[in-house]
């Protein structure tokens, strides 16, 4: 089951990719994105992003994403459906298979980015990627590899989220984007870390996804 807005806000419990619990920390509705000029946020329930178990963020990630649409799948389910198991989901063509599966009509494709740091014609691909997706109304996936060095960062007035415990390997959902001139940014639903939403720079999350992926929705907008 989902958990409820009074459920977060007593005790909201994130989890590091190796399953260990975090403190306990209060979340507020300030967490929560609320756009502006320049933004486009597609709107999804914010308090089902917490993820239910430490290795099940490729479904949390999932489910905001159908959620978006209207559309309520248990993290339970998807878990069994996209194949993860206590150690992740593999890759995230494992996502798109399953998203092909129950919305076919959003025409998603995965992307890799083998190049660490990322080609100039990466960088402007998954932008390209993310506002087509965003504009047709659909949350992009990204598999991220996060090193201590590069934990991200809130922009924006956002609040950092609490990443440790070594190189992270997770899975976010992008549900919105800031198109500004020089400070384009990426707002990201994340399942394991308070405040589980933030808007991170678009330079910095183009550098998390190396050497994994990403699945966006190539449906018109």
């Amino acid at each position: 089951m989902p958990m409820t807005w009074d459920a977060l806000t007593k005790a909201s419990i994130p989890m590091t990719s190796d399953g260990l619990a975090q403190d306990a920390i209060p979340i507020t509705r300030d967490a929560v994105a609320l756009a502006t000029a320049g933004e486009k946020v597609l709107p999804y329930d914010h308090s089902i992003v917490p993820q239910e178990t430490g290795y099940w963020c490729g479904p949390a990630a999932t489910q905001v994403v159908l959620n978006s649409r209207g559309i309520y799948v248990a993290e339970r389910d998807l878990a069994r459906s996209i194949g993860t198991h206590t150690g992740g989901t593999d890759y995230v063509g494992l996502i798109e298979q399953d998203l092909d599966r129950r919305v076919p009509q959003a025409g998603y494709v995965s992307v890799y980015m083998p190049n660490d740091p990322p080609t100039s014609a990466q960088r402007q691909r998954l932008w390209g990627d993310l506002v087509r997706g965003i504009n047709a109304g659909w949350g992009m996936i990204m598999n991220w590899v996060a090193p201590p060095s590069n934990y991200p960062r809130g922009v924006k007035g956002s609040i950092s989220p609490r990443y440790g415990g070594g190189t992270v390997y997770h899975y976010v959902a992008a549900m919105g984007y800031d198109d500004t001139p020089g400070a384009r940014a990426v707002w990201i639903a994340d399942s394991g870390f308070w405040p589980f939403g933030y808007w991170c720079g678009f330079d910095q999350v183009a550098t998390l996804i190396p050497p994994k992926g990403y699945t966006y929705a190539d449906a018109a907008p």
